[in-house]
């Protein structure tokens, strides 16, 4: 291919945001959290690694041990961690200090005199943390401290120049687990060391919709036009897009996990993207070629990284068109960090916040926003929402992973919003431990009684069912179950057919069709016309 040739991203290259060499998620973009987990976890892990490498190859790649702390690779490739390690020392000197300050601050305020002033304390607040935070009692009198959040994104502690992307083809259902194992591969794959936000990845990722001179990208890349690897991720060819939905009803489409596409009369709304490259293999599904060239909303329930996932947002950011909908969250809880402040920071302008029985109109509609009972270990998280999306007179609720706590509240709601006619939930009713995901927030290690009591948890069949009576819905869809293999580097882990979540998903199908409803586990790809 000559320089001034026009190519287009090929639809099989997968984009990898990388933060130092780790797959980038929410909290590796938030400064706070980003201090926690890179101190907390990716030091720990590194250090096991180069200790054990063998020991780490072997528990990465068996079933029971799925989605542990274990590095998924070769025992070749230690000397590759430990020059990242070496690395990481060094460049994240100031997440470090950052990471000791907020220590630091957890352990003062634990010792403060009950209901006494927190003013004296800010004297003692640790110099990193010093004009960041406020000292706080809630209506219990237990003193905590909330984060300045967006003046984080100002300081030092926001590391933009250790963000990168790499491009490369590969087996989109067979990926190391996001959350243990760096990217130190040396596979041929094309490096960008630019942030998330750059003018050079927006040229990137808009060749994949849009011709793009070959001469430019390589520029952007920093290679040189005749580099073989741009022959591999660039082709002539120019992409398909899926027509817009013209025809009667709601259709809706399952693109895997919690990915729906929502359409009517022209308007395209989608739901926790997560989106697969396409592969010659593996299980049907749909892929960029099946999403419209224009979306309207894309909504975002929670930030947890297999619904908040970077890779297929940053690659879907210039289709957007209206809004990217996310929960509102002012709190500055150091758990819950904002993901409008994780999208801005990443190059997404268009970010808009709902609170719960908020709505944004759009035509034919609106989108309401639901509460979101529970999954988060008890956790005090604002950064989560249900939507009720409401198309061409038809009511769907997008209840990922809620837990029905307290039925109440949906009979509650149904007073406010109507009946449902579709709900799509999540039956994971046995999560992963608090410790899983927020080990590295916490000030210490949990019990393991009480860290295995505070799982992840969405509803079980009973949970769902009386949700479902209470909302008034006769058509059910569970989602979210992680049955697609392209979703296993983000959870860890697939369920099999005798699992506790499995087992729980079949008897709320019978209960279902026992009375008249119906009910289905989605796996793969779907479509309905309601």
């Amino acid at each position: 291919m000559r320089p001034d040739e026009t190519v287009f991203l090929r639809p099989d290259v997968v984009i990898e945001p990388l933060v130092m060499r780790w797959r980038a998620w929410s909290h590796l973009i938030s400064p706070a959290t980003a201090a926690l987990h890179v101190t907390k976890r990716h030091i720990d892990i590194m250090r096991s690694f180069i200790h054990q490498p063998q020991v780490h190859r072997a528990a990465a790649r068996t079933p029971e041990l799925a989605g542990g702390p274990f590095i998924d690779l070769n025992p070749s490739q230690t000397s590759a961690v430990a020059q990242l390690l070496t690395e990481t020392l060094e460049a994240q000197k100031p997440l470090f200090e950052l990471a000791d300050a907020l220590t630091e601050t957890v352990d003062m305020l634990r010792r403060a005199p009950r209901d006494d002033s927190l003013e004296p304390l800010y004297l003692r607040i640790p110099e990193p943390l010093r004009g960041l935070i406020e000292l706080v009692r809630d209506a219990q009198g237990q003193a905590g401290f909330r984060l300045f959040e967006a003046l984080l994104y100002s300081t030092s502690y926001y590391q933009k120049r250790l963000q990168s992307v790499v491009f490369r083809r590969l087996d989109p259902d067979r990926r190391p687990f996001v959350l243990s194992t760096p990217d130190v591969e040396e596979d041929g794959a094309l490096h960008l060391a630019r942030a998330f936000d750059s003018p050079e990845l927006e040229l990137i990722l808009e060749s994949a919709e849009r011709p793009s001179r070959l001469g430019d990208i390589a520029q952007a890349l920093g290679c040189d036009a005749s580099d073989a690897r741009l022959r591999d991720l660039f082709w002539t060819t120019p992409p398909s897009v899926a027509a817009p939905y013209d025809g009667g009803g709601v259709r809706v489409r399952y693109f895997g996990h919690a990915t729906l596409l929502i359409e009517h009369a022209g308007v395209s709304v989608l739901t926790d993207p997560i989106v697969s490259a396409p592969t010659q293999s593996g299980a049907p599904r749909y892929g960029w070629s099946d999403l419209p060239a224009k979306i309207d909303h894309v909504l975002i329930t929670h930030n947890h990284k297999d619904h908040f996932c970077l890779e297929s947002l940053l690659r879907l950011r210039g289709r957007v068109v209206g809004s990217v909908i996310v929960p509102a969250n002012a709190s500055g809880g150091l758990a819950d960090p904002s993901m409008k402040l994780v999208l801005k920071a990443c190059g997404f302008h268009n970010v808009v916040e709902l609170h719960e029985l908020d709505a944004l109109t759009t035509p034919g509609g609106r989108i309401l926003g639901v509460p979101f009972l529970g999954e988060h270990g008890d956790l005090d998280i604002r950064s989560k929402i249900a939507f009720l999306v409401e198309l061409g007179g038809r009511r769907v609720l997008v209840a990922a992973d809620s837990n029905n706590l307290d039925t109440t509240l949906y009979a509650r709601l149904r007073a406010v919003i109507g009946d449902v006619d579709t709900i799509f939930i999540s039956l994971e009713c046995a999560g992963a431990p608090l410790s899983w995901l927020y080990g590295p927030l916490l000030p210490g290690p949990l019990r393991r009684d009480h860290d295995q009591s505070r799982r992840l948890s969405a509803s079980d069949d009973a949970r769902a069912a009386a949700m479902i009576d209470a909302l008034g819905c006769r058509d059910v869809k569970i989602y979210a179950m992680g049955l697609e293999p392209w979703l296993r580097f983000l959870t860890g882990v697939q369920y099999p057919d005798d699992s506790i979540q499995m087992r729980a998903a079949q008897r709320l199908c019978e209960a279902l069709s026992a009375r008249g409803l119906r009910g289905e586990i989605c796996r793969g790809k779907g479509e309905w016309i309601l």
